[in-house]
């Protein structure tokens, strides 16, 4: 409980359980597979679900309404958070965030993965080389394509908005994974 509350703040003991799987923090309102394991240092809670065989090491932390799947591995200082997923055999680790509504569907990341929002859609790297537009993940060739312009188009994304797509794929290609 105090490494618990070294990072937390004080926090009711009865609310906290260790996992049987590797013997870290979950707290009671957050679900965790007896198939997965959670590290002595590794702390689930909020809302969060971790599913399957992933494994959660070091200071790792999951919380709010993340959601972790499959063979997933979160470790070194890592946070998942807020509505995030990652799935699949996705390895997030080192000072990686991933948060808000970003989905994460395979690759090593030691940093965090590239997000960008452009009127209402996010551009986001869900898997190194790919870019996720809207429900759309495509390589990033793909989105350099005059199919891709079209797509953009379909989505309505406004006049000002399409101008900027161009340069939004760009700048994911120079700086995304």
């Amino acid at each position: 409980m105090e490494y618990l509350e070294s990072i937390l703040g004080k926090q009711n003991p009865n609310n906290w359980h260790r996992h049987e799987n590797g013997g870290g923090w979950v707290k009671n309102t957050a679900y965790v597979a007896p198939t997965a394991f959670v590290g002595e240092n590794g702390l689930v809670y909020g809302n969060a679900q971790v599913f399957d065989k992933v494994i959660i090491c070091g200071n790792a932390q999951v919380f709010e309404n993340a959601r972790i799947y499959n063979c997933a591995k979160i470790h070194g200082n890592a946070i998942i958070c807020e509505n995030a997923q990652v799935a699949f055999d996705s390895e997030i680790f080192g000072d990686s965030k991933v948060c808000s509504n970003t989905l994460i569907e395979g690759g090593v990341w030691s940093e965090s993965p590239l997000t960008l929002r452009l009127g209402e859609y996010n551009f986001t790297n869900v898997r190194p080389g790919f870019i996720k537009i809207g429900c759309k993940s495509e390589r990033f060739e793909y989105w350099k394509s005059e199919a891709a312009l079209k797509f953009a188009k379909s989505l309505k994304m406004g006049e000002d908005n399409a101008k900027r797509y161009t340069e939004a794929i760009d700048f994911f290609i120079k700086f995304g994974k």
